[in-house]
């Protein structure tokens, strides 16, 4: 189809996409939004020509939501992980040639003076929003209300832009809207100067690392998301999920305890990732100081000795690290490099990003061959996602860095650690070791085929002196056949695995696993389990988060964490989840003690406060002063 043709085609089904008829309007949105070929940006161009040529009266609001998508996603004034001193772009970028990019903002402004319902609760970026017209929603547009709304929006918005918010703090229309929102089903009539007072300031919190040490014993009232009913609401999950640790926390200690033996415990992200947080620090697990110092002494003094030994297992340590890497970290850089080449198609300025970064990635991406084929690679645009889940260019190249570097070392600390251990119960000095490790062992998504790294890793365990029982606990939405499951009966023998409930051939529950590994777990057979019990009942976070109070959580499925990216937030485990596609429905942040804290990190903060208890050191301080755990947790993506 030629171009001229093309355009003309698709403005016409920009018009009838406002038909009252349901059926003509949704084959019009099917034209313009069905899957063109990969990578077609140029059909996105000739989409937004459409939208731009029409009137905002005369626009369906799935193009509103498609023109905001492209603007939040293209404007470089918007939050996200780039910035001058780490993408390239800066202040000039906003002198884009040609009148596209106006033109929309102009739109978009419009829309903004009159803002439509279905908009509101979109994490549209603010400060981007503010820059291009102020929001009035309904219970604002006339009269006083309508004067002391754009009054407040005039003070916050050179605010926003002075306090550029690190990216998972950023502010989105869907925070502002609680000042006219109270509930799912209620809104404000006019304005309210104490409401606004509940959620503007907030808006402006700074933005903290984390709670403090104490962290509070119940969340805070919270403006926004978690106001009201969905506070009470996390909290209840919160609690719920806590009985999901000490279930495993209890296990991998009774095992340990009754076959005198060190455990393991493989957690893999992301659904079962959460449950590697149950554990003290190894520190903790001591009964006196004195014991712990010279375990540690000892631990060291092996650790640099392996270094020898390391020469002999060199090779399949750095073969499973590069399976690591092409499974974990190469689809996300394609990923990352595949959007600013997008961008760069849309904007030829931003073709900096593209351009700085290439060669960085050089040893998992060949440039050349990525800018021949990038129209060809298997993504589509997924429109704006909250800030929280953007893919950065510069954090997937400082996350790579730290994994390459940390690579061998945590091995040769693993090594030593299990060794010592097992050493150390043998001789009666201990009771029972559990070593916890969060990672992305094994990914469900691609069903049986990503076998290979879980087995060279179960080999590379097992070829220790004294290999360690080992626990694989993974968790699954699946009533019945999940990819785990799957891998393992086609690719194990029967004799290197045991499944319990849904992973398993339905000869053990997932209750009997404590009795079954407490009298046969041995080295040489990877153990997987859910981390509290066989009940299948999805829940969804949409489900648990729409009523107007908690909702029944009983029974108790613990995979309801499936997809939210905002979990993770700020912790290790945020960069082993997949490329995100759905935008999270929970925000990236909450309010702990008059500052925004990382969600994923209050969630851990929390879990581990209601599992160990508050009095306990190891619940309190997630940065012991010993050197030789933070080296180890870094590793393990235990924070």
């Amino acid at each position: 189809m030629e171009s001229s043709d093309a355009k003309m085609l698709l403005r016409r089904m920009a018009q009838r996409a406002a038909h009252p008829d349901p059926e003509v309007r949704e084959r019009s949105l099917m034209v313009l939004f069905a899957s063109r070929d990969v990578g077609d940006w140029a059909h996105w161009k000739r989409v937004l020509d459409a939208v731009l040529s029409l009137p905002v009266q005369a626009l369906d609001r799935e193009l509103i939501a498609f023109l905001f998508d492209l603007l939040c996603w293209l404007d470089p004034v918007g939050p996200g992980p780039r910035g001058p001193k780490d993408s390239g772009e800066g202040p000039g970028d906003q002198r884009v040639p040609g009148k596209a990019l106006p033109a929309a903002r102009g739109k978009a402004r419009a829309v903004l003076r009159r803002l439509p319902m279905d908009l509101q609760d979109r994490a549209y970026p603010l400060h981007s929003l503010i820059a291009w017209g102020p929001p009035i929603p309904r219970p604002y547009r006339r009269g006083p209300s309508r004067h002391a709304w754009l009054r407040r929006l005039r003070i916050l918005g050179p605010r926003l832009r002075q306090n550029r918010p690190k990216t998972w703090a950023a502010m989105t229309l869907r925070e502002l809207a609680a000042a006219w929102i109270r509930g799912p089903r209620t809104a404000a009539n006019r304005f309210y100067p104490g409401r606004w007072l509940q959620v503007g300031r907030p808006i402006l919190l700074p933005p903290g690392s984390r709670p403090r040490a104490s962290c509070p014993g119940r969340i805070a009232p919270q403006p926004g998301f978690f106001g009201g009913s969905r506070c009470r609401t996390l909290e209840h999950l919160m609690e719920r999920t806590a009985r999901e640790l000490e279930a495993v926390r209890r296990l991998a200690l009774a095992v340990s305890r009754k076959k005198r033996r060190v455990v393991l415990s493989l957690h893999n992200a992301t659904l079962a990732a959460c449950s590697g947080w149950a554990f003290e620090s190894l520190g903790g697990q001591f009964p006196d100081e004195t014991s712990r110092r010279e375990f540690y002494g000892r631990v060291r003094e092996r650790a640099r000795q392996a270094a020898g030994r390391f020469q002999a297992a060199a090779a399949p340590i750095q073969s499973l690290w590069h399976l690591w890497e092409e499974r974990l970290v190469k689809p996300k850089v394609l990923f990352a490099l595949w959007e600013a080449w997008g961008r760069s198609r849309l904007i030829p300025s931003k073709a900096a990003v593209l351009d700085r970064y290439l060669p960085l990635f050089s040893p998992l991406v060949n440039a050349e061959k990525f800018r021949r084929t990038a129209a060809r690679l298997p993504f589509s645009w997924a429109g704006w996602l909250p800030p929280h889940q953007a893919l950065s260019p510069a954090r997937l190249y400082g996350w790579w860095k730290e994994r390459r570097m940390l690579w061998p070392r945590g091995w040769a600390l693993l090594w030593a650690l299990l060794e010592e251990g097992n050493l150390w119960i043998e001789e009666g000095r201990l009771e029972s070791l559990v070593v916890p490790w969060i990672d992305k062992f094994f990914i469900s998504s691609r069903r049986d085929r990503d076998g290979a790294y879980l087995k060279a890793l179960f080999s590379l365990i097992q070829g220790l002196e004294g290999p360690p029982v080992i626990l694989f606990w993974e968790d699954t939405a699946r009533s019945a056949e999940p990819s785990l499951a799957l891998a393992l009966r086609r690719h194990w023998g029967r004799e290197e695995f045991l499944g319990f409930g849904v992973f398993g051939d339905g000869r053990f529950g997932r209750e009997e696993a404590e009795r079954i590994l407490g009298d046969d777990a041995r080295p040489g057979c990877l153990y997987v389990l859910r981390p509290l019990n066989d009940t299948h009942r999805p829940l969804g976070v949409e489900g648990i988060f729409s009523g107007t109070g908690p909702p029944s959580l009983d029974p108790y499925d613990s995979s309801w964490k499936d997809g939210i990216h905002a979990l993770y937030a700020g912790t290790q485990v945020e960069p082993l989840l997949s490329v995100p596609t759905d935008a999270d429905l929970l925000p990236g942040w909450i309010c702990s003690e008059r500052c925004k804290v990382p969600l994923g990190v209050f969630f851990r903060r929390r879990l581990r406060r209601l599992v160990l208890g508050p009095s306990r050191p190891s619940a309190r301080a997630d940065a012991p002063p010993d050197h030789l755990w933070r080296l180890y947790a870094r590793w393990a993506n235990l924070h």
